[in-house]
């Protein structure tokens, strides 16, 4: 099981990896492409760690699978509690910086990071292969 845990770890490190380039890309000129691919190497390398967790979950006769689907299901964990609240404040960010048109840059790019980061763990902490390693959903 420790094996497997280092997977969904990685996960997590690639999506944090991901959504930190949002952060970056207003230094980045125009016409550079590096950032954009290194946030959806991260972003596809998140579900890619996460397939030998879901394999391993599928094969584990002992494992009871929940239904639900991991994007509307909340609150399921301690951890998935915190990125979800963190998910309405980025929203709400979000939100204001459309509806402000004075809305700082940096505010606005903090915003957009904190909303993509709480989505990506908020399908993973809500989800299956959260529940199947950790037993808390």
């Amino acid at each position: 099981m420790v094996h497997i845990k280092k997977w969904f770890q990685l996960s997590i490190l690639s999506f944090l990896l991901s959504s930190v380039t949002v952060c970056f890309m207003p230094l980045e000129k125009e016409g550079q492409g590096g950032l954009a691919a290194v946030f959806w190497l991260g972003f596809i390398l998140g579900f890619v760690f996460q397939i030998p967790v879901s394999i391993r979950r599928e094969k584990d006769i002992n494992y009871i699978n929940k239904k639900g689907i991991s994007l509307l299901r909340f609150f399921r964990s301690k951890p998935a509690a915190v990125f979800d609240i963190l998910l309405i404040i980025g929203l709400i960010m979000l939100a204001l910086s459309f509806i402000v048109n004075a809305y700082p840059q940096w505010l606005m790019t903090a915003g957009i990071f904190i909303y993509i980061f709480s989505l990506e763990m908020h399908v993973i902490f809500n989800g299956k292969n959260y529940d199947y390693l950790y037993g808390e959903t």
